[in-house]
C-alpha cells in the first residue's frame, strides 16, 4: 500500500491530507495521546512526505521559505493567512535561518498534526 501511495502523490493523485491519514492510519499501534512514533513508522511517514515537501520546495534549496509554505498549508487544508504562514515558520523553523528543513517539517506534522487531525483545522 505504501508504494501505490507514494506513486500516487507523485502523480499529484493523492493529497497530502489523504496521505497524512494513510500515516496515521497505518501507522504502529500508538499509546492515546502518544506523541512520539515508533521507528519504523517515522522512516514511513518521512517516504510519505518527501515528495510532498520537494514539489513545494520550489527553488529546490532543500528548505520551505515562507512563499513556498503557503501553497502547502493550503493543501493541508489550513487558511494560508500571513499569520498562519508566520506561526508555521516560528513553530516549525527549530534552528531559526528562517526556512523550514525536511527534518523540521516532518517533526513539526508529527508532533502538532499527524495524532490529532483535529489541530490541522483549529491552528490559528
Amino acid at each position: 500500500q505504501l508504494a501505490s501511495v507514494i506513486k500516487g502523490i507523485k502523480k499529484r493523485q493523492v493529497s497530502i491530507g489523504a496521505a497524512l491519514r494513510f500515516a496515521r492510519t497505518s501507522a504502529s499501534d500508538l499509546p492515546q495521546g502518544s506523541e512520539l512514533l515508533v521507528p519504523q513508522d517515522s522512516k514511513r511517514l518521512k517516504m510519505i512526505l518527501k515528495p510532498f515537501f520537494h514539489s513545494y520546495d520550489y527553488d529546490k534549496s532543500g528548505a520551505l521559505n515562507s512563499r513556498e509554505l503557503k501553497p502547502l498549508l493550503h493543501e493541508l487544508g489550513v487558511k494560508p493567512t500571513d499569520a498562519r504562514v508566520a506561526l508555521w515558520m516560528k513553530q516549525a523553523d527549530t534552528d531559526g535561518d528562517g526556512l523550514i528543513g525536511f527534518e523540521e517539517f516532518c517533526t513539526h506534522l508529527t508532533t502538532n498534526f499527524l495524532l490529532d487531525e483535529a489541530r490541522l483545522a483549529k491552528t490559528p
